[in-house]
């Protein structure tokens, strides 16, 4: 072998070593960094809580010794627990952090060119919940990187203007910048202030947006929309709106919606649709509906059959009554239906003693 290939096979061997030697020294690296930072999260986490629950008008002040690790440790702690708290003191924790400068900060990091840091930009302002920088979050809304987007979504979730309920809404119209079932997440979070908005989208917005929209307002209970729900499920052209339509009505649960979810669980087209018009009946629990519920269970569609007998579970006393006595005749479809109804309601009183 000459000297230049044993020269050359001892450096290629040298450098291997060395390459190896420095992935292993960076892993320990990071394994170190990311056992202190467990550290500090669990040692600072009790501080956390204690200047959530103070309950004192004086503003949250922190103790003295805390290094630059420390204090950005607690930063991202209280950020994490803030969804969890309430009240007072959330008010507390957003106070300090504001004191900190993290929504000062926020608000130039928006405006640097890394996607990144915008996108973690835009949470800080929701989690905050710093309404003065709404039209910053809605402006993020139109960033070319997706993961901006999405952030921007998820903040204005948080913010409580009614600029933020009206882009939410815009957002429901263009599913493929804006992933429509985040955004009805996000206009939840709005409670019944969305409901006006959402109530114009039913009518005006593309079916997705209609759709998303029907399920908010069920969600969020909202009384006020029961009318226009009702219109939705008797005139929309969209199943996928209707059967959404009747989902929300059940959820509201007024006795008012019980016609106009009987006449769509016996002459809506789509076998979906009665089937959730079914459904609502039995979150409705209107014993009104009984019979009808009752003679559904026969239907030869399988989920129209067994939404029915479902639904007969919540119908007070009544309706476990009918499914007995379609029980007894368990030889037949009805039967069997109700059979597997009331095996399933019993295994729910079983797992709640």
């Amino acid at each position: 072998m000459s000297d230049v290939l044993v020269a050359t096979l001892a450096v290629l061997t040298a450098t291997i070593v060395a390459l190896l030697l420095l992935t292993a020294g960076a892993r320990t690296v990071r394994l170190v960094a990311a056992r202190r930072r467990h550290g500090r999260v669990q040692r600072l986490r009790p501080l956390v809580a204690q200047l959530a629950a103070a309950d004192d008008d004086l503003p949250p002040t922190l103790p003295p010794g805390l290094t630059h690790h420390d204090l950005a440790t607690l930063e991202q702690v209280a950020l994490d627990v803030l969804p969890k708290v309430r009240g007072r003191g959330r008010s507390q924790l957003v106070d300090l952090l504001v004191a900190r400068g993290l929504a000062d900060d926020a608000r130039r990091r928006l405006r640097r060119p890394g996607p990144v840091g915008r996108a973690r930009a835009v949470l800080v302002i929701g989690a905050l919940g710093i309404d003065t920088a709404t039209n910053e979050v809605v402006g993020a809304l139109s960033d070319r990187h997706p993961e901006v987007r999405i952030a921007a979504v998820r903040a204005l979730g948080q913010l409580s203007s009614a600029q933020a309920v009206d882009a939410l809404v815009a957002c429901l119209s263009a599913p493929d910048r804006y992933p429509a079932g985040l955004v009805g997440a996000a206009l939840a979070g709005h409670g019944t202030r969305s409901g006006a908005a959402l109530v114009s989208c039913l009518h005006d917005g593309p079916p997705i947006a209609r759709t998303v929209a029907a399920q908010v307002l069920g969600a969020t209970h909202a009384q006020s929309a029961r009318t226009a729900l009702v219109d939705r499920l008797a005139h929309d052209a969209e199943p996928g709106v209707r059967r959404a339509a009747a989902g929300a009505l059940g959820r509201i649960g007024s006795p008012r919606s019980v016609d106009a979810l009987v006449e769509a669980s016996l002459h809506d087209p789509s076998p979906e649709v009665r089937a959730a018009a079914l459904s609502a009946l039995g979150d409705v629990g209107d014993t009104r509906a009984v019979p009808v519920l009752r003679d559904a269970v026969g239907h030869p569609h399988h989920e129209v059959a067994s939404s029915a007998a479902a639904a007969l579970t919540r119908v007070g006393e009544a309706g476990p009554a009918a499914l007995e006595s379609l029980a007894a005749t368990a030889a037949t479809r009805p039967g069997r239906y109700a059979q597997a109804a009331l095996a399933e309601l019993r295994r729910a009183g079983a797992g709640t003693r």
